[in-house]
């Protein structure tokens, strides 16, 4: 017997739930501090609905990954040239992002660290559903070169930037991605011999890069050659993790307001970094976080966190269903769709166990939560 069965109404009432709970938690802080955090959720909602709404035709569905795709690639080449043309490319940033975007370029690249300009670890699973794609439609040539050079970029900007956590989420989630995409013959063994001898060729050259122009690499940060090159002396993630759970104790049901996390700190004034010159800077500065979900814990309260949990688990269960469901069949969007949501999601949750998101990323991840419940609606079940 199949049974059809949707959770389309109840991610609905979810997402607005959340947004709900956030406009609330807002009525009981003291002010709104970061007002770009608010209007951040609030268009994401917004495109989230309009997309439930909408149906695009397939060569639509195919332009979307490819547009996903080639901005993974176009994002990964400016974080290197950040890191070649600092002076031309920092001059970019004041121009055209936010104040606090661009100080968090400039301070991480002073500490030696790459800060994408773009959360492109969330997107990265389309730019190989692209370049599978484009195997059956392009050139062999053309396919080559936008596949070697693409991937070329994207991974030197991972190892190049000399953050862990962020470039073993890369690996590991492109690891399942590549899998998933050879096991259904999208990619073939030949994809693969080649994927490996660039990651070996690129990681020799990421390494040399960040040396040259950051003053030292990944390996250095992952065989802790210089513990002042990372905040210290109590700043750690435990202290960090304990520090939100604080903020979070002092408004446990509503949260401190949503963007208003850094605002309810005791900033620090012992913590020390040394810049890409070898000079040691004292500072006194609040800590993010580093863990979204505490950050929505503290900021939404309970309430905010218990939705947005349920939100993120609802959209990856289904994803994954959906993967299993469109095994096999022609139409390879019906089955590559799943398996992009849930690799990015995936790719989400891995990431801000350690790390904070900036708040525009929200648009990303409720819009493929939107695309997986109108595009793929229905789930057929044997009972």
């Amino acid at each position: 017997m199949i049974k059809n069965k949707t959770y389309g109404k109840i991610i609905d009432r979810i997402v607005l739930a959340f947004t709900i709970a956030n406009l609330v938690s807002l009525l009981f802080a003291d002010r709104i501090y970061e007002q770009i955090t608010i209007r951040c959720l609030i268009t994401s909602t917004a495109m989230f609905f309009i997309l439930r709404k909408y149906s695009p035709t397939d060569k639509q569905k195919i332009m979307i990954i490819h547009w996903l795709g080639g901005f993974t690639v176009f994002i990964a080449g400016l974080s290197i040239l950040q890191m070649i043309f600092p002076d031309t490319m920092n001059t970019i940033a004041y121009k055209y992002f936010s104040s606090k975007d661009t100080y968090g370029l400039l301070n991480d690249f002073n500490r030696g660290r790459l800060l994408h300009w773009g959360s492109i670890i969330l997107s990265f699973p389309f730019f190989y559903a692209s370049y599978a794609l484009l195997q059956k439609q392009c050139k062999r040539m053309i396919v080559n070169l936008y596949g070697i050079c693409g991937f070329s970029i994207i991974f030197l900007s991972m190892i190049a930037s000399n953050f862990r956590w962020t470039a073993f989420v890369f690996v590991v989630v492109s690891v399942y991605v590549v899998f998933q995409l050879t096991l259904h013959k999208f990619l073939s063994k030949k994809n693969i011999t080649y994927g490996i001898a660039m990651v070996c060729l690129m990681a020799i050259v990421g390494l040399i890069f960040s040396t040259t122009f950051l003053g030292y690499n990944m390996l250095d940060r992952i065989l802790i050659t210089n513990p002042d090159r990372d905040w210290n002396e109590g700043a750690g993630r435990l202290q960090l993790f304990n520090q939100a759970l604080g903020v979070f104790l002092g408004s446990p049901i509503f949260g401190v307001g949503i963007g208003n996390y850094l605002h309810y700190l005791d900033q620090y004034n012992y913590i020390r970094y040394f810049s890409i010159h070898d000079q040691v800077q004292y500072i006194t500065a609040p800590a993010a976080a580093h863990n979204e979900f505490l950050t929505v814990l503290s900021e939404s309260g309970i309430i905010g966190l218990v939705l947005f949990v349920l939100f993120v688990y609802i959209t990856m269960r289904e994803s994954y269903k959906r993967m299993r469901l469109y095994h096999g069949e022609k139409n390879g969007l019906t089955y590559l769709y799943p398996l992009l949501i849930f690799s990015s999601y995936l790719s989400f949750c891995l990431y801000v166990m350690f790390e904070n998101i900036y708040p525009h990323n929200y648009l990303y991840i409720f819009s493929l939560s939107g695309i997986l419940f109108s595009w793929f609606s229905i789930i057929k079940e044997k009972t």
